[in-house]
Parts: C-alpha cells; structure tokens; sequence
C-alpha cells in the first residue's frame, strides 16, 4: 500500500541523512489505549467515515453509517429496557423484572442478577410470613443457582428462613435492611453491571474532517523523531 511504502521511504531517508543514536522514552510496543474498548472502535469508525465522506465515498458512507447507528440504537434500547427494570424493581413488579431481565440485556453475570432477583424475592415473602410461597420459589428458582450464593452458609440460610419469624433471624441476613433499601441495592446491582455491559456510545461524534489523517501525520512523525538515528532534515514522505 501506499501508506507502507511511505514508510519505507522514511527508513532510507533515515539511514542516508542521521545525527546519531536517539534515545527511546516510550516502548513502541506499549498498548496505551484498549483496542478491544466498543468506544475506541466506535471512534475509529466515525474517524474513517468523515474521511470516507470527505473524499466523496458518499453510497460507502452511508452503508457504513447505517450499520454504526444499528448498534448505538441497540445500546439506547437496552438503556430504555434497564430503566424500565429498575421501576419494576422498586415497586416489586418481579413478573415484569422477570420479562425484561434477558440475556440479551444482560450479557455478563445473567445468573448472579436472576440469582439476586430470586433472592429479593424469597425475603420478601419470608418478611410477609408467605411461607408456602417462599418454599415454591426456593425450590423452583433459587436451588438450580445454589452454587452462586455469596457466602458458603447463605443457601442453608435461606432454608432456614422457612422455619423464622424474621429475616433477621438468619445469620446471613442478619443486617437485611428491610424491602425498600433492598430493593434499592438491586437497582444499584443492576446498573453497575450493566454500566460494565454498554459503554456510552455517541450518535454523533464530534470530529474534524482531518481527524484520520492528523492522526497517520501523528504517527508518521513519532516514527521519524524516535527512530533508531535522528534525520538532519525533516524527510518528505511519498
């Protein structure tokens, strides 16, 4: 490509026209940014798509714009669905939390959340004196999550909850704040994980029309000022 062959032009111009070893204070080979961040690589998208624009590759553009909005659209229906869990968790409307809590909404720790979700649940009712319920629930919902409890006695005092007056009375559960803290502790739970899942994605990123092509005059530039032998004279590149 061109780019490269630019790049091999420095060389030459750097091996003919030195001033001596030039000392390095960044490692090359150091990552200073995640690659792998979805806000990273949406930034590249956008960057490569001003460029495409300007240069008058409007139909590719367009394609390309189509499929970016795809994925911020995705991201803002996810934030809508989680608010709408949040509301149903406040007003204990599990069959709607049930509803909204997907895979698909969740994507990391989808069995610890429905694990929490249960657990919620299960004290609730233990708190009403719903003992009949609460029975049906650990052992429809809470026990295939056993290994997921928080501590190794929780699961065994969620069984003896059945048998107690009080949350309380159990020891895992000793400091339970009562319904309303914690169902605002879910919530909290809730929107840490998913803050984790979706990084802020912007529709309308703010960059020069140059941004793509500052960036390779930035990157060209670094090459030449640290490389192995320091030019007299500022190659041109080709």
């Amino acid at each position: 490509s061109k780019l490269s062959n630019s790049m091999c032009r420095v060389s030459q111009l750097l091996d003919s026209h030195n001033v001596g070893l030039r000392m390095k204070t960044i490692d090359p080979a150091l990552q200073t940014f995640d690659a792998e961040d979805p806000a990273i690589k949406q930034e590249i998208v956008w960057m490569i798509m001003r460029f495409m624009e300007k240069e008058g590759y409007h139909s590719s553009m367009m394609t390309m714009r189509d499929e970016a909005n795809v994925k911020v659209n995705e991201q803002l229906n996810r934030k809508n669905r989680l608010k709408r869990i949040k509301i149903a968790i406040l007003d204990g409307n599990w069959a709607e939390v049930e509803k909204l809590a997907t895979k698909h909404t969740i994507k990391h720790n989808y069995k610890s959340l429905l694990y929490a979700i249960y657990k919620q649940q299960f004290l609730e009712l233990i708190d009403r004196q719903e003992f009949q319920k609460a029975f049906t629930l650990l052992q429809r919902h809470l026990k295939p999550f056993e290994q997921l409890q928080a501590t190794q006695d929780e699961f065994s005092d969620l069984c003896y909850l059945l048998t107690c007056k009080s949350v309380q009375e159990a020891s895992s559960f000793r400091d339970w704040q009562g319904v309303q803290v914690s169902r605002e502790k879910l919530v909290e739970k809730f929107q840490a994980i998913f803050e984790t899942d979706t990084p802020f994605l912007s529709s309308t990123p703010l960059y020069s029309d140059n941004r793509l092509v500052d960036l390779l005059q930035q990157a060209v530039a670094y090459q030449i000022e640290f490389s192995r032998y320091r030019p007299k004279l500022q190659p041109r590149v080709t």
